[in-house]
């Protein structure tokens, strides 16, 4: 298989689990449960990618060239066997979790059952981590936005009316010098939704270290970590330490009218 088709099996299963992990947050449970099944999807493509990157198509198929692919289980052991055995292996997790997904579509307690939510979510967030330990996501890549809806001119209102939200929620929380944990309410703000629309709108990355978190662009950088946030203007190097609200103020205010200027210039008003 040739690199460009791989490369367009990758971007597709990105979007596909995107997907996952937004369905994957709905209370509703026949919704959240269609998340599992589409990271269980997402895996075994996954899977077959990686083997046939690697040229291993006898891997794949029965007869070891075309025609009917193996079974799931033998399809993840062979990529995790002989490429990434520091990922976890079938019985550790995968197993459990395709046994229900079976379950769930086929037998008859599925009448009677749900896969509990955060179960759910720890097999879309392990299949993440998968894609990331085997290369097709990058160790800081951000997963592709997803819009449920259908339609370009929907998608956009939606894509507006959803950043509306979620930056006015940003802009409140950061405005207010005086706020008790404002790195956990941040931390909890943060979702990979919120991250990707910054780096669309702002130009911002994401940096996780073992010690703090940081957006970042040319401009500004925004920093936290347990108990202790800042922000600092990088043209004038001043800074903003939320533990110390009574200095530099102007560099708060000055962070929170870029923010307003940067995304009034993408159609988004935010309400001082």
């Amino acid at each position: 298989m040739d690199a460009k088709t791989i490369e367009s099996y990758k971007r597709t299963v990105k979007k596909m689990v995107s997907l996952a992990k937004t369905l994957i947050k709905n209370e509703i449970p026949v919704i959240y449960e269609l998340g599992h099944y589409l990271a269980d999807n997402v895996l075994s493509k996954v899977s077959m990618i990686i083997l046939a990157e690697k040229n291993r198509v006898d891997l794949i198929f029965e007869n070891g060239e075309s025609g009917r692919t193996v079974d799931f289980p033998a399809l993840y052991k062979n990529m995790q066997q002989n490429y990434f055995p520091n990922i976890l292996e079938y019985d550790d997790l995968v197993k459990e979790h395709h046994a229900d997904r079976s379950m769930y579509q086929h037998r008859f307690e599925s009448l009677k059952m749900t896969i509990r939510q955060p179960e759910a979510e720890k097999y879309v967030d392990f299949v993440i981590e998968v894609m990331r330990k085997t290369g097709i996501l990058g160790k800081n890549e951000l997963l592709p936005y997803i819009n449920l809806f259908s339609g370009a001119s929907i998608n956009l209102d939606h894509k507006i009316n959803y950043r509306q939200i979620k930056y006015q929620n940003l802009y409140n929380l950061l405005k207010n010098p005086h706020m008790k944990d404002v790195d956990i309410a941040l931390n909890n703000l943060l979702d990979y939704a919120l991250v990707n629309s910054l780096k669309e709108d702002l130009i911002m990355e994401l940096f996780k270290s073992k010690y703090d978190t940081t957006l970042s662009n040319s401009d500004w950088s925004l920093s936290f970590t347990r108990g202790y946030m800042f922000l600092r203007n990088k043209a004038s190097n001043e800074s903003f330490i939320y533990a110390k609200p009574e200095e530099n103020i102007h560099v708060l205010k000055d962070f929170l009218s870029y923010f307003r200027g940067k995304a009034e210039e993408k159609g988004i008003i935010i309400k001082e």
